[in-house]
């Protein structure tokens, strides 16, 4: 939906609003990725955490030069568009490639709190990253210590939590969360 919001945008302030929605479909799709992985390749989870950490750091490096050469060669949307013939192979690839992975029994509610204090965590990090904010590098690591200790809690009392901080001491999951986000660094 944003990809196709993004190549039909009449203005500016939608095109903003469409990767708003980009940027959210990529979260989510990348959240799903990790789990899928974790759940449907417990035999191999290193080799398939490192081929997604590659497959991923591949795609940032290229992703921005072929959508420059799809501008050029064609027109700007196209390089939003791309997505719309893309997408569908890709859903097709996945449902033929990767195993079915039924929901667990123990499958609880989503971890509301750690969602929001995480989300506003990276979103005072990009504040300050991009107009140079200083107050929001403390806001930041502020609503990450909120975020660690919650999730520490959340854990102890079996509640839902989005990070399990057991899982920063598994190698194949550290190595993995490292390197899919050090081209985006």
């Amino acid at each position: 939906a944003g990809s196709a919001l993004a190549a039909l945008a009449p203005t500016d302030v939608v095109l903003y609003g469409a990767r708003v929605i980009q940027g959210i479909g990529g979260g989510a799709a990348m959240t799903a990725a990790l789990g899928t992985i974790n759940a449907a390749y417990s035999h191999a989870r290193g080799t398939a955490f490192a081929l997604y950490g590659a497959t991923f750091a591949a795609a940032c490096a290229a992703g921005p030069l072929l959508g420059a050469v799809i501008a050029d060669l064609a027109d700007w949307r196209w390089a939003f568009g791309v997505n719309l013939i893309v997408g569908p192979l890709a859903f097709v690839g996945v449902a033929r490639l990767v195993p079915n992975v039924a929901p667990r029994a123990d499958a609880r509610r989503p971890d509301v709190v750690g969602t929001v204090l995480v989300s506003g965590a990276l979103t005072a990090v990009t504040f300050a990253i991009v107009q140079g904010v200083e107050v929001a590098w403390a806001i930041a690591a502020t609503l990450f210590a909120a975020f660690a200790i919650t999730q520490r809690v959340q854990v102890r009392r079996g509640a839902p939590a989005i990070l399990d901080p057991v899982l920063t001491r598994v190698r194949s999951f550290s190595i993995s969360a490292t390197v899919s986000r050090a081209p985006s660094s």
